[in-house]
């Protein structure tokens, strides 16, 4: 084996903390591009030098070294594509000597030296099927060289670990055998490649193959299989335009149209998108941005205040987040929300969210201002750690704040499929004195479930039944149901969403007193909210 390493296509960065920005220290005639900025997957993405898979996992890494509070390194090896087109391996080093201030990252080139280590076959051992490199080059090559219309098929099987821990891993490869064979024999115009695992993708000639033919053909051949077992599949597919991509490129889309429709029984296959590519960069472009901004504290806290319709006056509120970028200004809830429900981040979030309003309440107390209980919001994630109710009591203790002034408000929807679980941690809750307040009530299709499970102390009611679409009534009379109900269980009923004077009348007729909405005020900013609680939590009734 060569010893000596081939430097001619390395690449040195560092981050700095203070400025929060990627710089290129070290790069060559490989590599050509942005080469700076406050992301190292945009800048791996913007330049097409990895795949997406690639570029998430040497994202999370780096957020590993930046949120350690130790010295440390860690290292990993990927395939790189550089400005000429190569594909080569790198070593890739990630190292922060001093926590929060720089992280160095090194990718050094060491493809001479695993292609002189490994004989590479150009096929798959368990399937037959090409393997992803010479899949790779032949797409490429089938693109370049020909016009025509070319289609590129990810899929892969659902739940297939189950399969594998019921019937055996001998029974799993046999699987995926019956599935090489559907693609070898579907048409001489296409061929395959098992990524890994359960992972597959096709390459097709679209003057003589078709990818929906191709999904109904192993769609049969699944239903038809001998396993005591429903196999199925979600499909992404991604079409030539005329436009030459690298390969990794393609697959990449075929894999972003997919995750559109995962675990989804109903729908087999969906298109790629260009959309669907802006989205993913929108949301690789938010997650690159989220540990700075609760670093630097651009999350800030709104507070939408609660009445009592009958007397006028305030009886509480809802702290909500916002994200108050620097140069973006007001980012959306609905925008990052979504995604940090996805990568998990949700969670650090709404215990931040939780200290804020510890932090508020604190100064409120201090400075003798009457104050009224607050909610907090917090997701399935939160609820099922098993140190919940213990994480927010450290809070709640390092500020001194009464119990009674803070609430825990969770969905109707994360409780769904875990009943006993949440009832464990209710009863956690209420040991330590919180209020539990059920938010969205009304809006999922097992309501009357969770009213019977689960050990609620208030409900707020979803105001979609009162929809100027509904000219029956059907809408007043399940909103006065719900309220008749929930006063016999004596469960105090919270409408939100209110924004007509004549839907907080109805609600005060029907016995729902408690109103929150753009009736009375929209969320108010922190020093907004103060002057509020301020006037010794008295208002007027809107007119």
């Amino acid at each position: 084996m060569n010893n000596t390493r081939s430097y001619e296509s390395s690449l040195f960065f560092i981050y700095d903390f203070q400025k929060n920005n990627f710089s290129c220290l070290l790069s060559s005639y490989r590599f050509r591009g942005n080469m700076g900025g406050d992301s190292l997957l945009n800048i791996l993405l913007g330049n097409c030098f990895a795949t997406l898979e690639t570029a998430q996992r040497l994202e999370n890494i780096f957020h590993i070294i930046y949120d350690s509070e130790m010295p440390k390194a860690m290292h990993t090896e990927c395939l790189l594509t550089d400005s000429l087109g190569e594909s080569r391996w790198y070593a890739v080093s990630f190292s922060c000597a001093v926590p929060k201030s720089t992280v160095m990252i090194t990718f050094t080139d060491i493809n001479d030296d695993i292609t002189e280590s490994e004989n590479i076959s150009p096929t798959d051992k368990l399937t037959g099927l090409l393997n992803r490199e010479a899949f790779c080059h032949k797409a490429e090559t089938c693109v370049s060289n020909a016009a025509g219309k070319y289609a590129v098929v990810y899929f892969d099987i659902l739940r297939f670990k189950a399969i594998n821990d019921i019937f055996g891993m001998e029974r799993g490869d046999k699987l995926l055998k019956e599935i090489a064979d559907v693609i070898s024999n579907f048409s001489s115009a296409c061929f395959g490649c098992r990524i890994d695992s359960d992972r597959f993708v096709v390459f097709m000639d679209m003057a003589e193959a078709m990818p929906e033919i191709f999904i109904d053909t192993l769609s049969k051949d699944l239903a038809a299989y001998d396993l005591p077992f429903e196999i199925t599949f979600n499909a992404g597919i991604f079409l030539t335009d005329g436009e030459i991509l690298p390969a990794d490129a393609m697959i990449d889309r075929a894999i972003l149209a997919q995750s559109a429709i995962k675990g989804r029984y109903t729908i087999k296959f969906r298109y790629f998108t260009e959309s669907m590519r802006n989205e993913m960069l929108g949301e690789q472009e938010i997650t690159g941005m989220m540990s700075t901004a609760l670093a630097e504290k651009h999350f800030i806290i709104h507070y939408q205040p609660q009445y009592n319709h009958s007397t006028g006056r305030l009886t509480g509120a809802e702290a909500l987040v916002r994200w108050g970028h620097p140069e973006r200004g007001i980012i959306a809830p609905g925008v990052f929300i979504p995604i940090f429900e996805k990568n998990g981040f949700i969670s650090v979030l709404d215990f931040y969210v939780f200290e804020e309003v510890c932090i508020f309440l604190r100064r409120c107390l201090d400075r003798k201002i009457p104050i009224v209980p607050v909610s907090s919001n917090f997701a399935r994630y939160d609820i099922f750690q098993p140190d919940f109710a213990e994480q927010l009591e450290r809070i709640r203790e390092k500020y001194n704040i009464p119990v009674e002034y803070l609430r825990v408000e969770i969905t109707e929807s994360s409780v769904i499929g875990g009943s006993q679980t949440v009832n464990e941690v209710i009863e956690k809750l209420h040991s330590c004195g919180y209020i539990v307040e059920m938010d969205d009530f009304g809006s999922g299709y097992s309501s009357l479930n969770v009213l019977k499970d689960i050990d609620l102390d208030v409900i707020k009611l979803d105001m979609q039944f009162l929809t100027e679409k509904d000219t029956s009534g059907r809408g007043e009379t399940i909103l006065s149901s719900v309220v008749k109900m929930a006063e016999q269980l004596n469960i105090p009923v919270i409408a939100e969403g209110v924004e007509k004077i004549e839907q907080a009348d109805f609600l005060k007729d029907i016995g729902c007193d408690i109103i929150q909405g753009f009736v009375y005020s929209k969320p108010l900013s922190e020093s907004n909210y103060l002057e509020l609680v301020s006037e010794k939590c008295a208002s007027a009734v809107p007119v």
